[in-house]
């Protein structure tokens, strides 16, 4: 067998941003992840990206943050957002916020929901 036959069963190697072919490092958790479950730092905006700045100063608009920290964020920061105005959630409304965000990243990767 010729040896360039079997090159894209080959791991391939990690370019400087984290990237295969395959999969992109999350710079948040570090771990390898499907490129369809990272979206790229220029598409988080506003107090979404404060906040990951705030907790990770190394990150920027040229990393990638994976799916499930992505939506971690977006959660803590509508719970601050709702403390703020009324001082304390409800155990109803945490759900409410976590229900949610979790529409928002299936909508986000493409997987519909409840609130499609």
């Amino acid at each position: 067998m010729h040896p360039e036959a079997n090159r894209s069963q080959l791991p391939r190697e990690r370019d400087m941003a984290g990237e295969t072919e395959r999969s992109v490092l999350c710079q948040i958790c570090q771990q390898p992840k499907p490129r369809g479950e990272v979206f790229h730092g220029d598409l988080i905006h506003g107090p979404v990206r404060e906040a990951i700045r705030k907790r990770y100063p190394n990150w920027s608009d040229d990393h990638y943050v994976c799916a499930a920290d992505l939506h971690r964020f977006r959660t803590e920061y509508v719970e601050d957002v709702l403390k703020e105005e009324k001082g304390e959630l409800t155990t109803l409304e945490q759900q409410v916020v976590a229900l949610r965000s979790q529409e928002r990243l299936y909508e986000a990767t493409g997987a519909g929901g409840i609130f499609a």
